[in-house]
């Protein structure tokens, strides 16, 4: 009825001064009271709809009416249940993307922490130190990640292994991108010194929702392997990766990766299978099982090497 009322009030005031709104540039003092007026009323909720009556009958006086309205509507305090609704809104729209690879607050990630001790017959000490780190720049995303197991048994070094990667993709599509992976490995237990691979190729997201994630990549590249007591060997080699996550409840999921590569020389196969149950806030436990096969190993040493552990995680 209100809102009728003052459309009806913008109507008449129109007509009772029709030569004064063709004669002067400046807006007519009924006009202006009533606009003022709808600003006050029920927290102006009906204020842009006379507005938009006062221009469309009075379109020469369309400039003053836009800067009434637009010093009217500092003072227009939205009715509470608005406010409530932008606070809402405010609250459930995601983070806005970084922009800079340096904008640190926009990477997220986290740290894992490991360690195991026996006593008796065998003396036994385990320490491992995990993280990883990845930031989405839109079309872009960068993830770092990184690995340290040491492991000591009747005062004998018998592990010792260090895993650094990055990994760089640039999204084709919503669904597929191109991807980049450089990887170092050091482990003079594992039947070689270090070795480092580089490689590229195409990936396709096969699912991405609130409950399943998993990605497949495949290319090609080269990989450089020392071996003890022996030169550097280079080989090209063919790299497949597949990364699966299933988040099963809100506050538990679980994972596997698996990464092979094939070459002429050497394959080398990687998986990981892990549960991950948060504990609080930022704070979870992981147990997880990793199995690792090389097919060219010195003598004496084995082809596969199984690590069964559970872990501490803070996600930042």
């Amino acid at each position: 009825m209100l809102k009728h009322a003052l459309l009806s009030a913008v109507a008449l005031t129109l007509t009772a001064a029709p030569s004064v709104l063709a004669q002067t540039i400046e807006l007519p003092a009924a006009l202006k009271k009533l606009i003022e007026t709808a600003a006050t009323l029920e927290d102006g909720k009906h204020f842009e709809s006379v507005v938009a009556a006062a221009m469309a009958a009075a379109p020469e006086h369309h400039d003053a009416i836009a800067a009434l309205a637009e010093t009217l509507r500092a003072d227009i305090a939205p009715p509470a249940e608005a406010a409530a609704q932008v606070a809402a809104a405010a609250e459930e729209a995601p983070p806005a993307k970084p922009t800079s690879f340096f904008d640190f607050k926009g990477w997220e990630g986290e740290i894992e922490l490991s360690g195991n001790r026996s006593t008796g017959n065998t003396k036994e000490t385990g320490l491992g130190l995990a993280g990883k780190a990845l930031v989405d720049l839109g079309e872009w995303r960068h993830k770092f990640g990184g690995l340290v197991e040491f492991q000591r048994s009747t005062g004998t070094t018998t592990k010792q292994r260090f895993l650094a990667t990055y990994d760089i993709n640039y999204e084709l599509s919503a669904r597929s991108y191109v991807f980049g992976m450089m990887q170092y490995e050091d482990d003079r237990f594992g039947g070689f010194e270090y070795r480092f691979s580089e490689t590229a190729g195409l990936g396709y997201m096969v699912l991405d929702n609130d409950t399943f994630r998993w990605s497949l990549e495949a290319g090609p590249g080269a990989r450089h392997t020392k071996l003890e007591a022996q030169s550097l060997d280079t080989e090209f080699v063919g790299f497949g990766r597949s990364d699966f996550l299933w988040r099963f409840s809100d506050h538990s999921e679980l994972s596997h990766v698996l990464g092979v590569f094939v070459g002429s020389d050497r394959t080398s196969l990687d998986t990981t299978l892990a549960l991950k149950m948060r504990i609080n806030g930022a704070l979870s436990a992981r147990l997880s099982y990793n199995y690792r096969y090389n097919s060219n190993v010195p003598v004496g040493n084995l082809r596969t090497d199984t690590l069964t552990k559970a872990a501490l995680v803070y996600d930042f």
